[in-house]
């Protein structure tokens, strides 16, 4: 609340006609009041910043966010790896990656050569996340970057960070933008 009355107090938002969801999360990348705040950002170049009609304004803004949150271009949000038998070991089903491949490697994981992604991934921390399917009794198990982790500031559901992530990847596939590293 205290973001809103600052954003009205300083011109950038109508406190008495702004509308979002019930909880006060605004425009089209439903930002709360402190995230419109910090992370805003003019995508369109035209000295405004419009989160409900603009979506290079809405794309900035949360790119602008990601970013913040540790995002880092032309890594993959999930290492091309294969985990061994005991992958749920690893699992610490936090929201900072804190293993090292080097571990993961001592442990029996090992990369899937994939052409044109980067092992740049291995110089940065990782983590094991799990996806659990209670109802069939399944659960699949990934290694995570730091772009996971980043997604996952935005919304703390592994769910929803992998779903974002196979959504995009999928985006970029149809559209020719590359392989998983987001690399032409």
């Amino acid at each position: 609340m205290a973001d809103l009355i600052e954003l009205d107090y300083k011109g950038e938002l109508n406190a008495k006609t702004a509308t979002g969801s019930f909880a006060g999360a605004v425009g089209l990348p439903q930002f709360m009041p402190g995230s419109l705040r910090r992370f805003a950002a003019d995508g369109d170049n035209d000295k405004t910043i419009d989160l409900h009609g603009s979506v290079p304004d809405a794309l900035a803004s949360v790119g602008k966010f990601l970013r913040v949150h540790g995002w880092l271009p032309g890594l993959p949000v999930f290492a091309p790896a294969q985990l061994p038998a005991n992958a749920s070991k690893w699992v610490d089903g936090g929201l900072k990656p804190a293993l090292t491949w080097p571990q993961l490697e001592q442990a029996g994981a090992y990369v899937i050569r994939q052409q044109n992604v980067s092992m740049d991934w291995t110089r940065h921390p990782v983590g094991v996340i799990d996806l659990l399917d209670e109802p069939r009794g399944l659960a699949e198990y990934r290694v995570a970057t730091p772009n996971f982790f980043a997604l996952t500031e935005y919304n703390r559901s592994y769910f929803y960070a992998t779903s974002v992530a196979e959504l995009a990847q999928e985006l970029a596939d149809r559209m020719g933008y590359g392989g998983p590293d987001g690399k032409p």
